[in-house]
């Protein structure tokens, strides 16, 4: 898998993930005595996708039959608004919502050795077609990926220290992301076609820690870490086809209960433009264990198309706006 890291500064970002509502102080200290404030953000945000494989057409190049298999990375656009108000008793309550929206595409051209074992057939793991490929093929694959994430949380906390607080994250998020996967062989005018399109709905609750730390008047630095656990339901809607004159086509849908870790840690450095408004630049990074991944029907065993899971890393880069109203 490669990651491609993309630094160009477009705005505020929040973390990617379902945590959206933390409430970190902007001002440089944990114990700020303003009422409320609120914060918008957009930013450059990059994700590092799993691998996603053509399930309609697989082929046997020296390791048993395989689907042809790519990846890409998917840039986009995060939005983040949140709302922090501090109550007498010292407990700071916030509430936020974050968007998300990217693509990624990637293609690549291979050769198909002549007598080569292939495999074709329904997504449902039947009707399959084997043979040795005749003469030598020239193949070309290209794979769109398309993230569409919307959450909602609330956070509760208090300061630990002068610099240092904590905080209880709940949120609720979903994301829809769309695989469009083509192998087109040339020779033989061929064209193979698998799309899946995953559904998340993702419940986490998180434990937070973050720390600002004073630089200059100023300048302050903003540390922050939190670990949450989900729970997620995933379903998949799967679209295979083989077209060579005539259309086969076959479609499944697969849905699962999940539960895993959702790690991120942050880190900012801010600069306060007047006593009520700050500017912060920020990267973050959001690890995610509970990503579904297609898997393409064993066309040697009979098992249809499903999914399993694995680790996304998210990266985000960019400036947030922070302004603090007293009662």
């Amino acid at each position: 898998m490669r990651r491609t890291l993309k630094g160009l500064l477009l705005g505020a970002a929040a973390l990617m993930a379902p945590t959206v509502a933390y409430a970190d102080d902007d001002e440089g200290s944990a114990t700020n005595s303003h009422s409320h404030s609120i914060r918008f953000g957009i930013g450059a945000t990059t994700l590092d996708m799993p691998e996603h494989g053509g399930g309609s057409f697989q082929l046997d190049f020296g390791s048993g039959i395989a689907p042809i298999v790519d990846q890409a990375d998917v840039d986009g656009t995060s939005y983040d608004l949140v709302f922090t108000r501090n109550l007498s008793s010292g407990w700071r309550l916030g509430i936020g919502a974050r968007y998300f929206d990217g693509d990624g595409s990637s293609s690549r051209s291979f050769a198909i050795p002549n007598a080569t074992p292939f495999r074709r057939g329904s997504i449902t793991g039947g009707s399959v077609v084997v043979g040795g490929w005749g003469g030598v093929g020239a193949a070309q694959q290209e794979l769109d990926v398309d993230v569409n994430d919307f959450a909602v949380g609330a956070s509760f906390g208090r300061p630990l220290t002068d610099v240092v607080r904590a905080d209880l994250v709940v949120s609720y998020g979903t994301r829809e992301t769309d695989y469009r996967n083509r192998v087109s062989e040339t020779n033989f005018s061929e064209l193979y076609i698998t799309n899946t399109s995953f559904t998340e709905d993702t419940l986490e609750i998180a434990a937070r820690l973050s720390a600002t730390l004073p630089l200059t008047e100023r300048f302050s630095l903003s540390l922050g870490g939190s670990a949450g656990w989900g729970l997620r339901n995933a379903e998949m809607d799967a679209f295979q086809s083989y077209q060579n004159g005539l259309l086969t086509s076959s479609t499944l849908q697969v849905d699962d209960d999940l539960d895993g870790f959702i790690g991120r840690a942050d880190l900012g450095l801010n600069f306060a433009i007047m006593p009520s408004t700050s500017l912060q630049v920020m990267a973050s990074y959001v690890y995610d264990d509970m990503t579904p991944v297609y898997v393409a029907p064993n066309y040697v065993t009979g098992a249809a198309a499903t999914f399993t899971t694995d680790n996304i890393s998210g990266f985000t880069y960019g400036l947030r706006l922070s302004r603090q109203f007293e009662r």
